[in-house]
């Protein structure tokens, strides 16, 4: 499940194959806003990807707020 706002809160839980795997929660406060209604969605058998276009074209520094580094996100810098 996800939940998203405007300002940039990330909040994502799930758990692991067919509902009865290890469970994952993710609660992160992105560096700025994004634009909710453009989000996507892809999951893969072992994975789970969304793409979030920023509220404005300004370039972020990093992606979350915090400048501690996260091992298990990545980015990509695709112009769409």
């Amino acid at each position: 499940m996800l939940k998203l706002k405007p300002e940039g809160h990330f909040h994502f839980s799930a758990k692991g194959a067919n509902g009865n795997g290890m469970p994952y929660d993710l609660d992160h406060e992105l560096f700025n806003s994004i634009k909710i209604e453009e989000i996507k969605k892809t999951i893969g058998p072992q994975d789970v990807c969304y793409l979030l276009k920023k509220a404005n074209s300004e370039l972020w520094p990093r992606l979350l707020k915090t400048e501690v580094k996260v091992p298990f996100l990545k980015i990509d810098s695709v112009s769409i």
